[in-house]
């Protein structure tokens, strides 16, 4: 009975090979999107930076006329992310405290929403590159324990693949959620900033 249980522990983890390398698969050209989208946030990121250069002229001047601030606010309009979205709504609420109120919370869902799409890699793809370097690891055996060198080099190949796959999926998914974390961030401060400025009357 415990041969037959641990034969049919082992059929199963072998028939896992093929779903756990297409999702390695999947995963990483998942990846792949989302480094695409990184780099095109950066560079854009890069060639506007009209909103933080406006924050950064509040804080110098200490603004108090709140009428003009709205009004020159909207020189932001070609700023990127999430401070795009927040100034694309704003035009509309103009002076409602609890609209704007409701929008940053709304921008602060959203900004945590791409982070997570973002950090799926990190877990999973180590996860996913262990169970590759394990899985095939009986089958090596079995094939060391009868001389079969072709099939222990083989499943050995696989095992060592799946894992420096899913290595890089979870470096290249913790750099870029770090880096998006640190830049959403800092927006959320700016918009905040603009807000207390606005009401804080």
């Amino acid at each position: 009975m415990e041969d037959f249980l641990a034969r049919f522990l082992f059929e199963i983890s072998s028939l896992l090979l093929i779903p756990v390398i297409v999702s390695l698969l999947l995963l990483l050209c998942w990846t792949i999107l989302i480094c695409g989208g990184f780099f095109a946030e950066f560079l854009k990121r890069r060639r506007n930076k009209e909103f933080r250069n406006y924050i950064n002229t509040l804080i110098d001047k200490s603004e108090n006329n709140t009428e003009n601030l709205i009004e020159d606010l909207f020189i932001a309009d070609k700023s990127d992310g999430i401070t795009k979205r927040f100034l694309s709504r704003t035009d509309k609420i103009r002076k409602d405290p609890l609209s704007w109120a409701k929008l940053i919370d709304d921008i602060e869902s959203y900004s945590a929403g791409i982070l997570i799409k973002c950090s799926m890699g990190i877990k999973i793809g180590p996860m996913l590159g262990l169970m590759g370097a394990l899985i095939p690891l009986g089958p090596a055996l079995i094939a060391l324990s009868s001389g079969n060198i072709n099939e222990l080099a083989e499943q050995m190949t696989v095992a060592f693949t799946t894992t420096v796959v899913g290595l890089l999926i979870g470096g290249i998914s913790y750099i870029i959620t770090q880096v998006r974390k640190k830049w959403y961030a800092q927006d959320i401060s700016d918009i905040k900033y603009v807000y207390e400025l606005i009401f804080r009357e």
